[in-house]
């Protein structure tokens, strides 16, 4: 029992020993459970961090990329930007350069000749010779502004107008009224054609009609009648005009002085205006209702063939209040349509009102009454049709409406291709008068090339 007991006793230490030893080994078991589940955990966190690191890497690189790519835009952006802003700057340099050239050349122009290149210029010798020096039975009035005479200059009849020294300022408001008065342009007003400086003159178109005061009141009475529907047709175009006037910009021009002696007939019957914006600057020409009342009066005039004083439309007024217009229209006008002739006067006499407020638009009002009217006007077999141009449109080479009309030595007008194939083909004689030219320059006739420009147009809408 004692040796059992004993055996026992000494068996512990060696039982103990292998517990021990038995739980060293789990201890380090789990410890290399640990370690290799640490190891695990590094290794995996090293393979995200080296994803990490080589998706970083390729960011970077792409960046790095776009950043090169932004420095070669930026810096070819730069270089157009230095490019274009060299080229701004020459022409920056070239502009100014032409601004102060055509500056300069604006400033001989103006010292040399300040009137505008569609009027031409003439000297008073020209203007001698083509009035005969100014022989009294060629003066064909005294205007508001001055002498009027007829007269020929390069072969072609015009008016011409010596202006009073008192209505003319100085030379720069001359050129300025010139400049101004070349530049409107319409059928129904004269047109300017040249100018004369010493002394104060204006060349305008010849109307071979005279003044439709002379025309209506018959001072020569061997001139025929004027029919009603051509005094319809005038008042068309006399309102034609104004509306242009009226309306030209900024504010408009009004004639200020009109009258059946500033009315004038060309060879068809065609009324022009004259004496239109001669003091240009003055307050008084934006005064339209002016205009409209003095148009009411000459409607009166073409009417009844009585003189275009303030007293007609007292008579007009009456005669309609009695019903008894037909008994002062005009005998030599021929038979009025009533209906037409009441509708004139009824509009003539709204004109005339004495309210200016009261008075109608010509562009509103008096050419809707007017336009109706028109086609009254065509059966005209007594007088010369309007589509007849005047003789010196036409090309004495040719016998054709010249395009582009030139002055030659010889003072004829010519189409310029007709007259230069003429002095290219071996000539140096006029073709009209077979002498000898002073010279093959050829000049424009810029007014007739206008004025043809203009009867083109007009008859083109009829």
């Amino acid at each position: 029992m004692e040796t059992i007991r004993k055996g026992i006793w000494q068996a512990k230490p060696v039982e103990r020993l292998y517990i021990e030893e038995l739980r060293l080994k789990i201890a380090m078991k789990e410890e290399a459970a640990n370690m290799k589940s640490a190891l695990a955990k590094v290794s995996l966190e090293r393979n995200e961090a080296l994803d990490h690191k080589m998706t970083l890497e390729s960011q970077v690189e792409k960046f790095n990329l776009k950043v090169n790519e932004l420095e070669k835009k930026l810096f070819s952006e730069m270089l157009l930007s230095q490019k274009y802003k060299d080229e701004r700057d020459e022409l920056q340099i070239e502009r100014e350069g032409a601004l102060r050239e055509a500056e300069e050349l604006r400033k001989q122009l103006a010292e040399r000749h300040s009137i505008d290149p569609i009027v031409s210029e003439f000297s008073y010798l020209q203007l001698q010779e083509a009035t005969n020096y100014f022989d009294p039975s060629l003066k064909i009035g005294e205007g508001d502004y001055g002498s009027m005479y007829n007269g020929f200059l390069h072969h072609t009849q015009v008016t011409i107008k010596l202006l009073d020294p008192n209505s003319v300022q100085n030379r720069q408001g001359f050129d300025e009224q010139v400049s101004y008065l070349s530049k409107l342009r319409h059928p129904n007003l004269v047109t300017l054609m040249g100018v004369c400086r010493e002394p104060w003159a204006l060349i305008y178109e010849y109307l071979p009609g005279g003044t439709l005061e002379d025309r209506l009141i018959r001072h020569n009475l061997h001139s025929p009648a004027v029919p009603w529907q051509m005094r319809i047709q005038i008042a068309m175009d006399i309102c034609s005009a104004l509306i242009f006037l009226h309306s030209t910009q900024p504010n408009g021009v009004s004639h200020g002085g009109l009258s059946p002696k500033k009315l004038l007939l060309d060879e068809n019957f065609t009324c022009k205006i004259t004496d239109f914006g001669l003091v240009a600057k003055d307050s008084t020409l934006t005064n339209h209702e002016s205009d409209v009342h003095i148009f009411g009066i000459i409607v009166l005039h073409l009417l009844t063939g009585k003189q275009a004083d303030l007293w007609i439309s007292k008579e007009v007024e009456r005669a309609v209040q009695l019903n008894a217009l037909d008994s002062i229209l005009d005998p030599f006008a021929g038979e009025w349509p009533y209906v037409q002739a009441e509708q004139l006067a009824h509009t003539a006499l709204r004109c005339c009102n004495s309210n200016i407020n009261d008075r109608p638009d010509l562009a509103s009002d008096v050419w809707r009454v007017l336009a109706p009217m028109r086609a009254s006007c065509s059966s005209l077999s007594s007088l010369a049709s309007r589509d007849q141009p005047p003789h010196y449109f036409t090309c004495p080479i040719l016998q054709e409406i010249m395009e582009d009309p030139h002055f030659a030595a010889d003072g004829f007008t010519y189409e310029a291709e007709a007259i230069r194939g003429w002095l290219e083909s071996g000539h140096d004689t006029s073709p009209m008068t077979n002498m000898k030219l002073a010279h093959q320059n050829l000049t424009p006739n810029r007014a007739l090339r206008s004025l043809i420009k203009e009867w083109l147009q007009t008859t083109s809408t009829k």
